[in-house]
């Protein structure tokens, strides 16, 4: 009687963390939905030439990989070319392309997780995992789409880590 006690608060621990870890890209969406506005602001603003670059037909090569501050935004370039390229230049798209980017950070997340954790840690490991990854702490990366590149590299290191853990 006490094992099928225990049983079921491990159970019902697991479910509340899968629970958590799903709420926690939902409020980012949400907050992102109910938020957004299509302006410019920022770092946005460097975004401005390459798209009268692309628009025009002078786009270069230079022009993409071109540093920006002591960077450079090769990838969140190309990404954001590809959006303005097919439906404008869109702060609220970016900030969806993100959204997605990360989710596929969280997809890797949990790969990492179920390979290198006990299964009946997984889920409460998973949901610190998630909450830490769409932390509004972070608020900024979610709210400029220019900050994509931020969650291009966070998802990109996830990725190569489940990719080693996989056996």
């Amino acid at each position: 009687r006490l094992d099928a006690r225990s049983a079921d608060r491990r159970a019902m621990i697991r479910r509340l963390a899968l629970a958590a870890a799903v709420a926690a890209p939902l409020a980012v969406l949400a907050a992102m939905l109910a938020r957004a506005v299509n302006v410019p602001i920022l770092d946005e603003w460097s975004w401005a030439a390459l798209a009268l670059a692309a628009r025009d037909g002078t786009l270069t090569w230079g022009d993409v990989v071109a540093q920006h501050n002591e960077h450079r935004n090769v990838i969140a370039n190309l990404i954001f070319l590809a959006i303005d390229r097919t439906i404008g230049w869109n702060v609220l798209a970016e900030q969806l392309a993100s959204f997605v980017i990360l989710l596929a950070g969280q997809a890797a997340a949990w790969v990492l997780t179920c390979e290198t954790t006990p299964a009946p840690r997984r889920a409460p490991l998973f949901a610190v995992l998630s909450i830490g990854l769409w932390s509004f702490a972070q608020w900024e990366n979610f709210a400029l789409g220019y900050n994509l590149g931020w969650n291009v590299c966070t998802t990109a290191l996830l990725v190569l880590l489940a990719a080693l853990a996989v056996r």
